[in-house]
């Protein structure tokens, strides 16, 4: 019986850090994620059904995280002017890796890790799960096992095993620590008997393979548990593969995109000024921030409290805006708010109540 989110999650790595002289660390701290809920720090990377530059920039809010012992253990003997270097070295390496455009690269795939072994790496074909770890190079990959050349005869899909279906950003981000963390353990048979009985048992539903069930079989890596077949669970793929990604109007698109305009400004400026910025201020800019981009998930998906979000939004802007005497801010949040008006009335805005 699968589990209530994600019956055998994308367990592919997250990207840790590795010093040059100990290059396969970042192979043992990239498999970490699959202690169970470790997995949720990274998923959020592995959760777009597209694969483009795009996917690069798309990273866990808290991922690193789960990554802070592998820090702290390089810190003992790698210096901090090394260990930061290599760390953004091999973080902007990976950005080009997440592209479709690129192809096979011949001799450069043996030992080095590229956007086709990447590709697979992202991938939630069977053949694809846990497979190519490598952030750099793919050598540790070879060495261990874990290696897989793309498929020419079989197209790649990319997301979650069960796509989250939503672009509800603080969902995206956080759903995978209850649905692993708790609802995995919660669990219960077609006649009703617990999966996962006793706390034993749960504690391992929570921090063992995401994968993991009674009579699955694994095997160690290090100090951690793995899957001993990557594809036990994994559903194949059936094609065509459409992405979730709910129709838009396009006035609607528009103002959607003046926003993001808006937000991206907003953004660099509370960036600029953070470090001067008094506490209570610095943290209602952050959460205002937070709720701006929380307002285009909701559109995207069609949530029916979408436009009641967003005015209640702008109708705060244009009221701080008001008591600060700050007029652009104000004409922002009015112009904001007719515009929203203006689209609800001519049928621009699709509200839509998700079946449970």
């Amino acid at each position: 019986m699968p589990p209530a989110h994600d019956p055998a999650p994308n367990r592919l790595g997250a990207n840790g850090p590795s010093p040059p002289g100990n290059r396969q660390n970042k192979y043992r701290s990239s498999k970490f994620p699959e202690a169970g809920v470790f997995w949720s720090f990274h998923q959020m990377h592995h959760s777009s059904e597209y694969y483009n530059l795009s996917t690069a920039l798309r990273q866990g809010a808290v991922q690193d995280v789960a990554t802070l012992f592998f820090d702290l253990l390089q810190a003992v003997a790698i210096p901090p002017n090394i260990f930061v270097v290599h760390r953004y070295l091999n973080l902007i390496y990976q950005f080009w890796l997440h592209s479709n455009a690129v192809p096979y690269l011949g001799p450069l795939e043996y030992f080095l890790n590229t956007p086709s072994s990447h590709r697979v790496h992202h991938g939630r074909n069977p053949y694809c799960i846990d497979r190519n770890y490598g952030g750099t190079l793919i050598i540790w990959d070879r060495l261990f096992g874990t290696y897989e050349p793309e498929r020419q005869d079989e197209e790649i899909a990319y997301g979650l095993v069960t796509p989250v279906a939503s672009f509800n950003q603080l969902w995206c981000q956080f759903f995978e620590f209850k649905a692993l963390g708790y609802d995995k353990g919660q669990m219960r048979d077609d006649n009703g008997k617990e999966i996962f009985p006793g706390l034993w048992n749960k504690v391992k539903a929570a921090f063992w393979p995401p994968g993991y069930f009674p009579g699955v079989k694994t095997k160690y890596f290090f100090m951690w548990l793995y899957m001993d077949d990557n594809t036990e669970g994994i559903p194949k793929i059936e094609h065509p593969v459409v992405p979730y990604n709910p129709p838009l109007t396009t006035p609607l698109r528009f103002y959607l995109l003046v926003q993001w305009l808006i937000l991206i400004a907003g953004s660099l400026q509370f960036d600029a000024h953070r470090q001067t910025l008094s506490w209570p201020y610095f943290l209602s800019s952050l959460v205002y921030l937070i709720l701006f981009l929380q307002m285009f998930g909701y559109y995207f998906d069609h949530s029916p409290i979408s436009v009641i979000f967003d005015c209640s939004r702008l109708a705060f802007a244009t009221a701080v805006g008001l008591l600060t005497w700050d007029i652009s801010f104000a004409i922002y949040g009015i112009a904001s708010l007719f515009t929203v008006y203006l689209l609800r009335s001519t049928g621009n805005i699709v509200a839509v109540q998700k079946k449970k």
